[in-house]
């Protein structure tokens, strides 16, 4: 939350044009975490919105396909602001692939690592329930110093608190 700004204020910043060729909008994310450093906890970057509205923007899950890009993201931010930098991504239909790309997100810097357990395909109201075998392989290696072993952080949407406790890790 940044308070200087309001109860629940998100920046949006939107990778147009350039965002899959050039490595050039990893610069303009950190200038615009920048604008917010001084007022928040963490930046996140959330890697995981699957509406259309994203993939015209080139922003979200229509990122995850673009490792190299990710990564750029993701550490542009880790080593120069003084803050955390946290992700919210998406798995793929292939586990292997996931937690590769997990990894990658952690290697890069990001301090937390949310994971919803639905592919970007997965959305709206018919979607099926989220992948909770997949959120349970995602944990940090127990030799990372940084961030310390945690249990993930679950998305519980559209879950009762039963289901909740019965899918935990």
């Amino acid at each position: 939350m940044c308070p200087k700004l309001g109860r629940g204020f998100r920046a949006r910043v939107t990778l147009e044009d350039d965002a899959r060729g050039s490595r050039s909008c990893a610069q303009t994310l950190l200038a615009a975490a920048r604008l917010v450093e001084r007022h928040c906890d963490a930046v996140d970057i959330n890697f995981g919105c699957p509406q259309g509205i994203a993939k015209k923007g080139n922003y979200g899950s229509f990122l995850m396909d673009d490792f190299p890009l990710v990564y750029s993201l993701i550490n542009k931010l880790h080593k120069n602001l003084a803050i955390p930098v946290t992700c919210k991504i998406r798995r793929f239909e292939d586990d292997a692939k996931t937690l590769q790309y997990a990894k990658l997100c952690a290697d890069a810097g990001a301090s937390v690592l949310t994971l919803h357990g639905r592919t970007r395909e997965h959305k709206g109201p018919g979607a099926p329930m989220a992948d909770w075998n997949i959120i349970r392989k995602v944990r940090p290696p127990p030799s990372r110093k940084y961030p310390p072993p945690a249990p993930p952080c679950r998305s519980a949407a559209h879950l009762a608190r039963k289901q909740t406790r019965k899918c935990a890790c």
